[in-house]
């Protein structure tokens, strides 16, 4: 058994996927090109709705002559990226039925059925699947199962939403029956040539006998009557789905200001969100281009801190960090790309220390850059140099995924020290050999029992203001207590005391 998927007016739906039109009201597609037969080179109305056809509208009208015979009539653009998205869509959507799937044609996938999991009794249910994914993702579409590839086709025109056609041979005749010559692909010529015979119907056309249809109408016409018998069935050209999950619009007014352009990027998100859950996905980046009226564009790349699909989460933090962007001029354009992965499935352990909701605190960061900067926001890391206290700050992620940051080296054992932050300054009385021997500050003072050292160490001695030394002392003062004694180039200072 074979499905085909099939768009009602593909390219009209692209052009009004991403926009607010009512779907009550007549609309129309411009197109300029050999798809449509005309004798000159202008923009002439390509697809409508119902409601405009109901008006009088067809194709091959330029739109000054669609407009004087529907004067509510919406006449769009074609929308070239919207088309590229709904083609992925359709195929996405149709790798989650089968392995093996032909992108046929714009607005069209044929799905091979055979060896798959859907038995007989639940074509229907998975026709109603297909057509509630889609319908997700704002695209409506018809859904036909048959024997053979066209005939499926054929079905899906026919749908309903969904036709679902036998392999009995009555079953296949009836169905064929009224159809009318012009959904085979034949030339418009051989379907005047029908038309004088009297040939009104597909079940007509099967009837006549094939040598001699094939004499005054050539093979063409014979060959599509061929493919329509339910025991030929012609080779798929399998493709297969692509792997990239975006949604881009082309804004027909700019946008000047961040609620309307936050509506839209609620829209993207919910539309990704549920491409990435249908194939059991999860964002880690969110990839945001803009494009201006002045020519320029601009790139935001979002990290999420752990993967999910909450759109609440993931609008929040995209918020917070174009709250306090200025644009160089209005916004024409705007694409959303989603990196997609694996979602987490991790088990933690139970003395082990981890954010208890990252999201969350992704998001505080990004509020927090937006107030005061990102090179203003970090965690404190020890640096590679031998000076006591000598922190940094480093970005989070990069704090994070740093593997070359030193590492606890092996236990040293002996007296603890619990220092003073700041170290206490103090006044030091020193001997002939510049050996200290009596120590005073406002918070302890005495004389110095016994002392080791000292222990020279200096460093930044290539950049002359980041040029430290010092020397330390463990001294004992009288009563018997232990301090830390350090003198620098400014001054003398109590570092800790020794528990």
């Amino acid at each position: 058994m074979f499905a085909v998927i099939v768009l009602r007016h593909p390219h009209l739906q692209s052009a009004v996927r991403t926009s607010a039109y009512d779907p009550q009201i007549p609309l129309a597609v411009l197109h300029t090109g050999e798809d449509i037969i005309v004798s000159r080179d202008k923009a002439v109305i390509w697809q409508m709705n119902t409601q405009a056809k109901h008006s009088g509208v067809s194709p091959g009208l330029t739109a000054s002559q669609a407009l004087a015979r529907c004067s509510d009539l919406q006449i769009l653009p074609r929308n070239l990226p919207q088309e590229h998205t709904v083609s992925t869509l359709l195929l996405q959507t149709a790798g989650h039925y089968s392995p093996r799937i032909e992108a046929t044609e714009f607005g069209m996938v044929t799905l091979d059925l055979d060896g798959s999991t859907f038995l007989p009794d639940r074509l229907a249910s998975m026709s109603q699947s297909i057509l509630d994914e889609l319908e997700c993702v704002h695209l409506k579409a018809q859904v036909g199962v048959a024997p053979t590839p066209d005939l499926a086709q054929l079905a899906a025109h026919t749908g309903r939403p969904f036709h679902l056609l036998g392999n009995h041979p009555d079953e296949v005749q009836a169905f064929l029956q009224p159809l009318p010559p012009s959904w085979i692909h034949v030339s418009e010529n051989a379907l005047n040539i029908l038309q004088l015979w009297g040939v009104r119907t597909l079940g007509a056309l099967l009837s006549l006998p094939q040598q001699e249809l094939r004499e005054r109408l050539g093979s063409e016409v014979v060959e599509q009557c061929t493919r329509l018998r339910r025991d030929t069935i012609r080779p798929l050209k399998v493709v297969p789905p692509p792997q990239t999950f975006c949604e881009v619009s082309d804004l027909e007014h700019p946008i000047e200001c961040l609620e309307p352009l936050l509506f839209l990027l609620q829209r993207f998100l919910e539309q990704l969100a549920h491409r990435l859950d249908s194939c059991y996905l999860a964002f880690e980046q969110v990839l945001l281009e803009f494009a201006f009226d002045n020519g320029s564009t601009s790139q935001r790349r979002f990290k999420i801190p752990e993967p999910t699909t909450d759109i609440n989460r993931l609008l929040c933090m995209i918020h917070g960090s174009l709250e306090h962007y200025t644009a160089p001029s209005p916004l024409i354009r705007v694409s959303m790309e989603a990196v997609p992965t694996r979602p987490p499935r991790v088990q933690r352990g139970l003395f082990e220390n981890y954010l208890k909701d990252p999201q969350q605190f992704a998001e505080t960061l990004t509020q927090l850059c937006g107030v005061v900067g990102s090179d203003r926001i970090g965690s404190p890391h020890i640096c590679s140099m031998q000076q006591p206290d000598a922190i940094e700050m480093q970005p989070f992620q990069e704090h994070q995924n740093n593997k070359d940051s030193p590492k606890a080296s092996s236990p040293v054992y002996g007296l603890p020290m619990q220092r003073y932050r700041p170290p206490l300054p103090v006044d030091v009385q020193v001997d002939a050999q510049k050996q200290p021997i009596a120590f005073t500050s406002t918070r302890m003072s005495g004389r110095i029992r016994a002392m080791h050292g000292p222990w020279l160490n200096s460093g930044g001695w290539w950049q002359s203001d980041q040029h430290w030394e010092r020397r330390e002392w463990d001294v004992q003062s009288h009563q018997g207590e232990l301090f830390r004694l350090v003198q620098t180039s400014k001054q003398w200072v109590i570092e800790g005391r020794y528990a």
